[in-house]
């Protein structure tokens, strides 16, 4: 799942940005991309960060993985994502199921996604439960947040919500 066509070839085969993954992944019958249905919008700002700040990169130091990496060559991903907006998630929320695939989306230039997790409901509340390792090492339990409008980040536009498909 988390190289493009489910086929390792080296470090430019990984899938660096989760919008990628989410299309790929989508594409390959893996799960559904949620944000036409609950009324996305088009986000269709490139997707260059790692490209532009190879610096942060170890793999991207050798110039092979930087060519081969979408947005090496110098022109930026440009494949169209759709999110929900922040202002309409709390109209969607109840159409989030547990253990979809939640991705808040970033507000900095050239970075798609800003957090993941999954979702999870708890006494009628929906909840992002991180999927960052360190999140639960720090913590007994996972720390939980809420994916909605009331906790807006101003790092975070809004979120891409996909769900599993079941095999």
């Amino acid at each position: 799942m988390r190289y493009r066509s489910g086929v390792l070839d080296g470090y430019p085969s990984r899938l660096h940005y989760f919008s990628e993954w989410i299309a790929d992944n989508a594409r390959r019958g893996l799960l559904v991309d949620l944000g036409g249905e609950l009324g996305g919008v088009i986000d269709r700002e490139p997707i260059d960060f790692m490209s532009t700040h190879p610096d942060a990169y170890r793999q991207l130091s050798r110039p092979e993985n930087l060519r081969a990496h979408p947005g090496g060559g110098g022109a930026p991903r440009r494949e169209d994502r759709v999110y929900v907006p922040e202002e309409a998630i709390p109209d969607v929320a109840d159409r989030i199921r547990n253990g979809d695939v939640i991705a808040a989306t970033s507000t900095v230039p050239g970075l798609d996604i800003a957090h993941t997790g999954l979702a999870l409901w708890i006494d009628g509340r929906l909840h992002l439960l991180p999927r960052t390792p360190s999140s639960a090492r720090r913590s007994k339990s996972a720390k939980r947040r809420s994916p909605n409008a009331s906790s807006a980040s101003k790092a975070r536009s809004g979120l891409m919500i996909a769900r599993p498909q079941g095999r």
